[in-house]
């Protein structure tokens, strides 16, 4: 096994045909066939006068220019037969038939025939008459066709096959069904009787040289019967006549898992099926299934032990396939060998994962393994998933069943609104009915992890809210499954374990009750979405003591920051809100979301009271619900639902983070939920109250940590009593069995503690320019290793220390390169890019400019797929211990379009995850970040223009400083003297709510 866990299979190429053939003879003695001794038909087109295959197209934009027999071209033998054909357009239809004696349907029934082409895409089939049915028009038997292989590799001999499919005649018997009203059809003594290979030509000409068919084994229709037998359901719950669903023959192989790909949705024993995945880190399978995951990754599709655990407790496996290798453990080309085919032992595995992150560069060497998986999975046709960054979507979703595109954006200045919308553009980008699917981060990037990791110090905490976040964010995107990246188990006892652990519990449980709504449904426009949030108070004399004392200063500037805090919570709510629309036809999902400001870094509040949603498009027959795992209620009673010309408004007395509201007209469904919600109510109650009172712990010990450091919130210690009694009064209504009051309770402990930590963190990054500026303030677990870090480096002046970054002033370019500063990029159509100096008025004459434009007449792509503009600063030498600061000037003369990461800059420390990043117009603004030295080595900074558009860079500069060690303050009594102290009056952001949560 390999250090990705995949096991390779190891096969001489040499070999290889005579153990294919070797395996297929012994298939065959198995079947209780006697095909054995039974013919093939060959053709070997050595005739030099008579050509046999017959070209068929309609448009008379396609012309046949040539059929012969030649002898200039074969793959055996000494002549192929050869066409020609001139297009005057791309993609018109054509099809080549070759007729073969009848041979009955048998598994090892097998055409294959060699090609030629300038063109890949030609396809193998065969074509099934069922001579016992007769279409009521035509009056003739009728047919279904089976694809076999494709021909890709153009100018080349490639030997292409096809073999009996039972699930591609299983799907075009259902068709037949459908189309006429039949509950069944007698399949009886259906046989194969041509070859077919079909095609699109190109503009100009298309040459195609055809050898070497070969079909069989032949069995006359009247020697063998298929199987016969009564009627057993499908996986879907059909029937398929008197042919068992999965098999041709009463000896075929076993089948596996009912799983299905169809028009963008994901069917598992023929029901709409949302995938939930997570690997598996030595948990245990009931540990699992008590997560509500129903797929485990594993990295050992031979490991019979993990695959029987996990169908004990009805989950499925996701697993890495083997890859064709030689000797030497080299990767086999697809067109040389296939792996051995899969047996029976496979069936729990329900899809096959070919990698996380894989790069559009190496997209040859995956499709070459998809080739080969697909070809070993015949008896399955499991789907492949695969996670793919760089771009390529297109090329990759016609290739990759499953594309998974995914972003980790906590702890960074990506937005999880912007990664809702980042998704969005790569689903574009992807081919139309696609199946997409992301992973949901639950620990940090380990670029930040390192970063952070110091003696004594604080490992970096994802809160509960941030995964809801991004699981709702990713399903308003359209995702139809998801997975939880993850390197470590879920049982692990690190710091904020237990909560990821609850937090996903309760988020699979929201999940599995909306299952047939993400599975099937489309994302559609958003709807208008709005709260009422509390006025800013005024400050008046009377309420605060304006003489020139410390503590009334420090009160009246206390208010005069929350004031300044309530203004511009309420200007930029607007932005923060949305309501999704998921179509599908069960009715309509709106998921109301408050993304938070800054939430990817430490989530607010976000909550508040009357949340009004208006939905376009609602009939007078149907009803609004609102859904949680512990309850479902009519939206009716008064103010909630009105009806007016913008559609149908709904409110929300409390709203909290996220909501799920369903619109239907289906009474069997909402009588379905009932019962699912009356299931999994208790276990979801008390996840929820374990919840809140795992975090209260976390959030005081951290809380008492930031007082002992003098950065106290005087209301912190009322906070944490209030949000300590919804707890007790949570685990009170659990007790009682009333598992909404339990959940709501706990809801409000929740919210309490994120008004603490948001108030936290806004005093640790009010005088930064971004909160990545320091280590320690991208998440609230490590806010007091922030305040350590300001006190060791003390009152530092680092603007009057030499800067180590020769030509970062950007007047001398020779000076910048000639020090080590690179200029990179990459070759995007359509766009012209480069850095220059450019005259600045900031500092000196000059400026760098990054800049990437459009040519004139050329269409540059949509969204971009890599940065055109990439500029490295010459390497700066410092040593482990050090501080690090950097600080310069940025201005963006327009919004940077095209890509949601505008222009970027970053450290070779933290790498990509750092980055500052500006998108929108700006005048010269300055920057700073600090960076604790990790160990002794070069330092670079990386600038970044990822899209179209222009950035100024100026007065760039690294200076690195031995940390001085400055003493604490000592703690005092009296709050109000500590510089971090004054009183916030956090309790009055909480809306005002029911405090007796029994109370109806």
């Amino acid at each position: 096994m390999d250090e990705n866990g995949v096991t390779p299979v190891i096969v001489d190429r040499f070999r290889w045909p005579i153990i294919r053939w070797t395996i297929a003879a012994c298939l065959s003695l198995g079947f209780g066939i006697a095909s054995v001794n039974a013919e093939d038909f060959h053709a070997g087109f050595e005739d030099a006068e008579q050509t046999a295959w017959t070209v068929r197209f309609k448009s008379s934009q396609l012309r046949l220019t040539a059929h012969l027999r030649t002898d200039q071209q074969f793959a055996a033998g000494q002549r192929s037969e050869a066409l020609k054909l001139v297009s005057e357009a791309d993609g018109i239809g054509y099809q080549i038939e070759h007729d073969v004696p009848e041979s009955r349907l048998i598994d090892e029934l097998q055409a294959t025939v060699s090609v030629r082409s300038n063109r890949p895409g030609l396809t193998l089939w065969y074509r099934v008459v069922f001579p016992n049915e007769m279409h009521p028009e035509t009056r003739k038997p009728l047919t279904a066709f089976i694809s076999g292989d494709a021909y890709r590799h153009h100018g080349e001999w490639q030997e292409l096959v096809c073999q009996a499919d039972a699930k591609q005649l299983q799907a075009r018997i259902r068709e037949w069904r459908v189309q006429l009203d039949r509950p069944s059809l007698n399949t009886e003594g259906a046989f194969v009787n041509r070859i077919i290979l079909t095609g699109q030509a190109g503009s100009g000409e298309t040459e195609i040289f055809l050898d070497e068919l070969r079909f069989g084994p032949l069995v006359s229709p009247d020697q063998v019967r298929l199987a016969v037998g009564t009627e057993k359901p499908t996986g879907s719950g059909e029937s398929v006549g008197n042919v068992e669903p999965a098999s041709f023959s009463q000896t075929d192989g076993p089948t596996g898992p009912a799983v299905e790909l169809r028009l963008g949705r994901l069917l598992v024993e023929g029901r709409p099926f949302f995938p939930i995945i997570a690997a598996r880190h030595s948990e245990s399978p009931e540990l699992l299934k008590e997560l509500g995951l129903n797929v485990i990754g594993i990295p050992d599709y031979e490991d019979q032990a993990a695959l029987q655990e996990l169908r004990r407790q009805n989950l499925w496996a996701m697993a890495t396939p083997p890859r064709a290798v030689d000797a030497s453990g080299q990767v086999i080309d697809a067109r040389d060998v296939s792996v051995l085919p899969f047996g029976a032992e496979t069936r729990p595995i329900l899809m096959w994962n070919l990698g996380t992150r894989v790069p559009a560069s190496a997209k040859d060497e995956l499709f070459a393994w998809v080739d080969q998986v697909q070809t070993a999975d015949r008896n399955f046709d499991r789907p492949i998933a695969v996670e793919v960054i760089g771009g390529e979507e297109r090329a990759m979703s016609r290739r990759v069943p499953l594309l998974g595109m995914s972003r980790h954006v906590a702890n960074t200045t990506f937005s999880y609104k912007q990664k809702r919308d980042w998704f969005l553009e790569k689903r574009k980008l992807a081919r139309m009915g696609s199946f997409e699917w992301t992973w949901i981060q639950t620990e940090p990037a380990p670029s930040l992890a390192a970063m952070t990791k110091h003696q004594g110090g604080h490992a970096v905490v994802m809160e509960p809210e941030q995964l809801r976040l991004q699981v709702y964010a990713a399903v308003a995107a359209g995702v139809k499954g998801l997975g939880y990246w993850k390197r470590t188990p879920f049982d692990d006892n690190a710091p904020g374990a237990t909560e990821r652990r609850l937090a996903i519990t309760q988020l699979n449980l929201e999940l599995s009750l909306l299952q047939p709504f993400l599975a099937t449904g489309s994302v559609s426009s958003p709807s208008s979405f709005s709260v009422d949030l509390p006025s800013a108070q005024a400050i008046r004399r009377g309420t605060v003591d304006f003489r020139n004392t410390a503590d009334s200063l420090h009160e009246r500037d206390a208010m005069l920051r929350e004031q300044e805090y309530q203004r511009q919570r309420a200007s930029r709510v607007g932005g923060e809100l949305e309501a999704t629309v998921i179509r599908s036809e069960y009715g309509k999902l709106i998921l109301p979301i408050w993304y938070g400001t800054d939430a990817q870094f430490v989530p607010g509040q976000m909550a508040a009271r009357n949340a009004r949603i208006v939905v376009a498009g609602v009939d007078d027959f149907s009803s609004a619900w609102e859904v949680s795992p512990t309850k479902i209620v009519p939206l009716t009673g008064e103010g909630q639902v009105k009806r007016g010309a913008g559609g149908l408004e709904i409110t929300l007395k409390q709203f909290d983070q996220t909501s799920a509201i369903i619109i239907t007209s289906d009474r069997e469904l909402i009588d379905a939920m009932r019962r699912k919600v009356a299931q999994i109510a208790p276990q979801s109650a008390s996840v929820c109250v374990a919840l809140a009172r795992e975090k209260l712990e976390r959030v005081r010990r951290i809380d008492e940590e930031l007082r002992s450091l003098g950065a106290s919130q005087p209301d912190g210690p009322q906070i944490l009593a209030r949000s300590q009694e919804y707890v007790m009064m949570a685990e009170d209504a659990l007790a009682r069995g009333s598992y909404q009051a339990a959940t709501e309770a706990a809801g409000r402990a929740m919210q309490l503690q994120r008004i603490l930590q948001k108030a936290h963190w806004n005093d640790a990054v009010r005088s930064l320019p971004s909160p990545m500026s320091s280590p320690y303030t991208i998440c609230y677990q490590t806010l007091p290793d922030h305040w350590r870090l300001m006190q060791r480096i003390g009152q530092s002046d680092f603007t009057s220390q030499e800067n180590l970054l020769r030509g970062g002033n950007f007047e001398d370019a020779d000076t910048f390169f000639a020090a080590g500063g690179k200029h990179e990029g990459n070759d995007v159509p359509g766009v012209h890019a480069g850095a220059d100096l450019y005259p600045s008025k900031q500092e000196g004459n000059y400026s760098l400019r990054l800049h990437a434009l459009p040519i004139p007449q050329e269409t540059p792509p949509e969204i971009m797929p890599a940065s055109p503009v990439i500029i490295k600063t010459p390497p700066v030498s410092v040593k482990s211990g050090q501080v690090v600061h950097v600080s310069g000037w940025v201005r963006v003369p327009n919004t940077i379009q095209r890509s949601l990461d505008g222009a970027m800059l970053f450290d070779n420390i933290a790498g990509p995850a750092s980055a500052l990043r500006w998108n929108d117009a700006s005048e010269w603004q300055q920057f700073f970040f600090l960076r604790e030295v990790p160990e002794t080595g070069p330092y670079v900074l990386t600038m970044q223009l990822t899209g179209l558009g222009e950035v100024q860079f100026d007065d760039l500069r690294i200076i690195a400083q031995d940390q001085q060690v400055v003493p604490a303050p000592e703690p005092t009594p009296n709050e109000s003297d500590s510089p971090f102290s004054y009183p916030l009056k956090l309790l009055e952001r909480l809306p005002k709510w029911n405090t007796n949560p029994f109370r109806r």
